[in-house]
């Protein structure tokens, strides 16, 4: 073999074998990271698709056992009930077919449904229901976990002819071993979320048996796409993998299980879109490596004993950029072969670079995007459930205050007047303002309660600095502190910024964090109060307690009526007044809690100089 065949054979290894090796292992750390990145937001696509679809089963569920609630089935002879089962039927389009049965499943009205609801004006949007169809569904009633539980979902059915399965739900309707109140739900509305939502991609819901529900291309699912929903079922959490479809198709997929249900939500995207971009790092890396090829056959054939060297050091950049290096040095451009090839080996460094940097940019930003969106969705889907609960709390709170206030403003009256003609100093008299003192306390409750139920004003706005509420409530509080072995460390700093409200209800709200503080800290420990500006635009106030601190499955059920984090006696009302309190001002207020280590209650309001709402404010 001549010298210049070794030059050339040397040449053309030392300039292909490295970018092909490079571009190798650029596409598959491509593929990996788009795998991780595209997959985890399949997966989690996939979970909040099965988030909805636990959501709407349960809220259809809890509707039909706010029905049963208001509407007195268990009183109701045959044919009332008949026309009683009429009303949820006419008003849920999305219910099919309704039935009172008895504690041993036995009929005690007939069923309401429709064969032809389409001949029927004011039922659109109902489904067909024939004898068969109703037969499956009294077959899927939950009769028994509905008499022991008092609500039940039952299994995924499909009535032949239908266009969407159906589930059966139950509710007790009346005390335990009452009527069972069963109605049966399409999942039309689950079918045509799922083909909203799928896009170019596919997806399918899966009942507990792995079969399929709905989907958004009507394809059967494939033996791997039936193992990637047994894998996620049996595991319940989400699944991530390559799966080949029914149309032959290799697809990236995601499953995520429909939380209580035993159902389950699998998103699929083409592998190819998918991989888009690591397969143009792939056509890249074949296109600048048959341009190297070329190069250095081309110059192998003029090269002489005067370009080992040159090799060598176009070798070694070579070798250098299979580690992912990208600044060897090279051999000095020229007019000649040797120049032109170092040039064009240069340039390629920099485009696989260019190139490399790009994608892991771009795969940086797209999770930052899709964290951050989630975490977005997250505190949305809190700040609704939390304003769900407040106002239905709310509005029994106004109907127990409201009921409850007179009766009670005569007990006082009455207690009052019968202690001054039995006179305070005697035993009946004493008795009686015992009394008395309690009514009260029941008095501050329903005002609480009323509270509750007309949140979001401050009354009697003006202007008036932090520090004169907040130092009020501490003074109030002063004996109790001391009582309970608490170190108090008090940090209002001067020339705060001046606020604008209530300064009364301010000082509500401190008590109440505060009191919840000292709470916390049974065996005592340290209270830290501190108020400072942020930026000028707002006021921010940190009550912090060494106490036992709260859980993280209870931290966003702190703010809710009646409940309370531990085993303090107390109504539970104070922390969803001082939230109250909080929004009346357009503040918010959040908490940072770790068991054992105590918790953080930081409430932020507008400065006077700040307009509207405290949104997003720099700890």
């Amino acid at each position: 073999m001549t010298l210049g065949t070794r030059i050339r054979i040397a040449l053309a290894l030392a300039a292909v074998a490295p970018v092909l090796l490079l571009g190798s292992l650029s596409v598959r750390a491509a593929r990996q990271e788009l795998t991780a990145t595209v997959g985890g937001a399949l997966a989690r696509q996939a979970a909040g698709l099965a988030r909805e679809c636990e959501q709407y089963t349960l809220d259809r569920l809890r509707g039909l056992q706010q029905t049963a609630s208001y509407i007195r089935f268990d009183v109701a002879s045959p044919a009332e009930a008949t026309r009683l089962l009429e009303i949820p039927y006419n008003q849920a389009p999305e219910l099919q077919a309704l039935v009172l049965l008895d504690k041993d499943g036995a009929q005690l009205a007939i069923p309401v449904y429709e064969a032809h609801p389409e001949l029927i004006p004011g039922l659109a949007g109902h489904e067909p229901v024939d004898a068969a169809g109703l037969e499956a569904f009294g077959r899927g009633v939950p009769l028994e976990a509905a008499r022991q539980a008092g609500l039940a979902i039952g299994p995924v059915h499909r009535a032949e002819g239908t266009p969407a399965p159906r589930v059966a739900l139950a509710v007790r309707a009346g005390g335990e071993g009452g009527r069972i109140l069963a109605a049966e739900l399409s999942l039309a509305d689950l079918g045509t979320r799922i083909r909203e939502a799928a896009g170019d991609g596919a997806v399918v819901l899966v009942d507990g048996a792995g079969l399929r529900m709905a989907s958004s291309d009507g394809a059967e699912l494939s033996d791997e796409e039936r193992a990637l929903v047994a894998d996620g079922a049996t595991a319940r959490t989400s699944q991530v993998r390559e799966v080949v479809r029914a149309d032959g198709r290799t697809w990236l997929a995601g499953f995520a299980p429909v939380g209580s249900l035993g159902w389950g939500v699998l998103v699929a995207q083409p592998a190819d879109e998918a991989y888009r971009a690591a397969g143009r790092v792939q056509r890249q890396t074949w296109l600048w490596g048959a341009v190297a090829l070329f190069l250095a056959i081309g110059l192998g054939a003029v090269l002489s004993r005067a370009l080992t060297r040159p090799v060598r050091r176009l070798t070694a950049a070579a070798a250098a950029l299979t580690e992912g290096r990208f600044d060897a040095p090279l051999p000095p451009a020229g007019k000649d072969e040797l120049g032109t090839l170092a040039g064009a080996f240069a340039h390629m460094t920099a485009e696989v670079g260019r190139r490399d940097a790009e994608i892991r940019g771009w795969n940086t930003e797209l999770k930052a995007r899709v964290e951050q969106k989630s975490a977005e969705l997250k505190v949305a889907e809190d700040q609704i459930a939390r304003n769900r609960r407040l106002s239905a709390v709310g509005s029994l709170s106004a109907g127990v205050a409201a009921g409850l206030n007179d009766p009670l403003t005569s007990v006082v009256g009455l207690v009052s007047l019968a202690q001054r003609e039995a006179g305070p100093s005697t035993p009946l008299g004493e008795k009686l303002g015992r009394a008395l003192d309690e009514a009260r306390k029941v008095a501050r409750v329903v005002r609480d309660l009323r509270r509750v139920a007309a949140p979001g004003r401050a009354e009697g706005a003006r202007r008036f600095e932090l520090e004169r509420p907040v130092r009020a409530a501490v003074e109030h509080l002063e004996q109790r502190l001391v009582a309970g072995r608490v170190e108090l460390d008090l940090q209002l700093p001067a020339g705060l910024p001046p606020m604008e409200g209530d300064p009364e209800q301010v000082e509500g709200l401190v008590e109440k964090l505060l009191e919840n503080a000292v709470a916390a800290m049974p065996d005592g420990g340290r209270l830290t109060v501190a108020a400072r500006a942020v930026d000028g635009a707002a006021l921010r106030l940190d009550v912090t307690d060494s106490g036992r601190g709260i859980p993280a499955e209870l931290r966003e059920r702190i703010f809710d009526p009646f409940f309370s984090a531990g085993p303090a006696a107390g109504a539970g009302m104070g922390l969803t007044l001082a939230h109250g309190i909080v929004e009346a001002h357009h503040g918010r207020i959040t908490v940072e809690s770790e068991p054992g280590r105590g918790s953080t209650f930081t409430v932020h309001f507008p400065a006077v100089a700040a307009a509207g709402r405290v949104a997003e404010v720099a700890p």
